[in-house]
């Protein structure tokens, strides 16, 4: 596997074909893990790879999931809208090793703050809910992952489903030119929890996401900006089998992200 931050010279390097790889430590050391970023820019209906082939590669999509989860979720009337609570069981949520209470995880929960804190046990009540026939009916509907939804529980964040970079981007694609099979409606409520509307008007959607299973840390950074005419949709994924530090190894998922995006002149707000 390639390291991530190979990529390219210069942009007369960055074409619809896979980009010739550089290694990027000079700009960016403390990010060298392997992976990828994909990047499709809509106007010029033009692909940019960092590893075209790492693009067509499935993993664990971790918490990025929840965004269709999220319109699922809402369309099947498991959750009213964004504002609607679930109540805490009261059991503290930790994170790491040594484990760590993560506080904003702790405490009754609705929608868009489960989505932006990336709250698992709100999104695993929901997923005792949901039969997973209509699970799978939804996916494969919208070209979402590889349907195997054998894990019990949290499928998204342990087992075998598993989506590709390009996947990503193309359901985003669907999600924001309306093509998905989710109501207006639903598909408005998600963009509420999912977007940021800056003063210029620039529009930034954006999910992450990271699991450790099997002893692989998957590291997502996913979503659109929109500014003025320009609509660029993204998806990086960093993977590395032990990280030493995981607080540096989740910021390098934007910083990677935001340095690819700064070369077709789509720099992240």
């Amino acid at each position: 596997m390639r390291t991530i931050l190979i990529l390219i010279s210069s942009l007369t390097l960055l074409l619809q074909s896979a980009c010739t790889n550089l290694n990027l430590a000079s700009s960016s050391p403390e990010c060298l893990y392997q992976g990828s970023t994909t990047i499709y820019e809509a106007e010029q209906d033009k692909w940019y790879f960092t590893d075209e082939k790492d693009a067509s590669v499935e993993t664990l999509p971790a918490s990025t999931f929840k965004i269709i989860h999220s319109l699922i979720a809402l369309e099947e009337n498991e959750i009213i809208d964004q504002t609607e609570k679930f109540i805490w069981d009261g059991i503290p949520r930790t994170v790491g090793t040594p484990a760590q209470v993560v506080t904003k995880w702790n405490q009754d929960t609705n929608l868009k703050m489960a989505f932006q804190n990336s709250t698992v046990w709100f999104y695993e009540v929901i997923e005792k809910r949901i039969p997973r026939g209509t699970y799978q009916r939804y996916l494969a509907d919208n070209k979402y992952g590889n349907g195997n939804l054998t894990t019990s529980g949290n499928f998204w964040v342990y087992g075998d489903f598993a989506v590709s970079p390009i996947d990503q981007i193309e359901f985003l694609r669907k999600l924001e030119d309306g093509t998905v099979t989710f109501s207006k409606r639903t598909v408005d409520i998600l963009k509420d929890i999912m977007c940021s509307v800056g003063d210029d008007g620039e529009k930034l959607c954006v999910k992450t996401g990271w699991t450790d299973d099997n002893n692989l840390n998957v590291g997502w950074y996913v979503g659109w900006l929109e500014r003025a005419s320009k609509k660029v949709f993204f998806a990086t994924r960093l993977k590395e089998q032990v990280v030493s530090d995981v607080p540096r190894f989740l910021a390098c998922r934007k910083q990677v992200t935001n340095y690819y995006l700064t070369k077709i002149g789509a720099e992240l707000p």
